[in-house]
């Protein structure tokens, strides 16, 4: 267990998984090794971004006799949030705050990290219910919480995560400036995280080319990541209505990945938007293989249909060709 644990700390994520996934089988009589083992197979699987697998392991924790339950429900709450269970989130959510009240109540002090890991999930869900401002408060309590401990440097996702919802509130200068200030505490493997934030809020000030220019460099970053900020760049385009643009950013999202129907579907409104329509059918038409339930999709394809119907229309061809007085009729 020791050796995972240093494992899973000197940054050998693999191997501190392939350790832990190898206790699960075996046999530990002491079910404090036993949750310490389910915990720390936990972190290694977030990590990975195996959340369904981590949710899992904090399941056992949580179920374990004096286990260490307020960290995995935040951890869990955590774990439900990245794959969208919000309803499962806000559960654990509020019984990971019960639990840390419960402990101040009974005067056992409840580390500052915990605390300032807690405010993260908690204004993850606050954001999420629309709370924008709720979630502001709490942000801004946590990062006072650091200030006090000396510990903001190490907790630059705080205040990343305050910039992210000072945009939403149309607080972009107040956004770049946070951002400003933490760029050089970050470690270079997470550079990529504050260039997209910077994306995101130079989109929001209308700036699309240093948003472009941002998502950019992000990707080269994190080529891990590339997939996602190629996307974001791909659809800011379209959104601009910069089709011609989109369409490089786009077709190459397709190549990477030839079965994505959301990639497919935006690399044909790209070409269908700077091409017309003849030049996008073969795009479109192989989208709606991927999805066949597409209503975008299903609105290009009539469109071309039409376009196709008023060319005939305008040739000397028999009109059952252009669909209309089918010759059996």
């Amino acid at each position: 267990m020791l050796f995972a644990n240093e494992t899973l700390y000197d940054g050998d994520i693999e191997k501190a998984l392939d350790v832990l996934s190898g206790l699960n089988i075996a046999p530990i009589r002491s079910q404090k090794l036993r949750s310490s083992q389910q915990r720390l197979l936990a972190q290694a699987q977030i990590r990975v971004e195996d959340y369904d697998g981590a949710i899992a392991s904090l399941t056992n924790v949580i179920d374990f006799p004096r286990s260490d339950r307020m960290s995995a429900l935040i951890n869990r709450c955590f774990a439900y949030l990245r794959i969208n269970l919000v309803l499962d989130a806000q559960r654990d959510c509020a019984a990971a705050k019960g639990a840390i009240k419960s402990a101040e109540i009974r005067g056992k002090p409840v580390s500052d990290h915990r605390k300032i890991s807690f405010a993260m999930v908690e204004a993850e869900i606050l954001l999420r219910s629309g709370r924008t401002g709720a979630a502001l408060d709490t942000l801004t309590a946590a990062i006072g919480i650091a200030q006090q401990a000396r510990t903001l440097d190490r907790h630059w996702g705080l205040s990343l995560f305050k910039a992210q919802v000072l945009t939403v509130l149309g607080r972009e200068d107040e956004a770049l400036s946070i951002i400003d200030r933490i760029t050089p505490k970050v470690p270079p493997s997470e550079k990529h995280q504050i260039l997209a934030e910077r994306a995101a809020v130079f989109l929001r000030k209308g700036n699309i080319e240093t948003a472009l220019y941002n998502w950019s460099a992000a990707s080269l970053a994190s080529p891990k990541n590339a997939e996602e900020y190629l996307f974001k760049s791909c659809v800011s385009l379209i959104q601009a209505a910069k089709y011609e643009r989109a369409r490089a950013p786009c077709g190459e999202l397709v190549q990477l990945d030839e079965d994505n129907s959301v990639f497919a579907d935006a690399y044909a409104v790209s070409v269908l938007e700077s091409q017309g329509v003849m030049a996008a059918a073969p795009e479109v038409l192989r989208a709606l293989e991927l999805r066949p339930r597409s209503e975008l999709l299903m609105r290009m394809t009539n469109e071309i249909r039409n376009s196709a119907s008023n060319y005939l229309k305008s040739t000397n061809l028999p009109p059952f060709l252009w669909g209309q007085n089918d010759p059996a009729d």
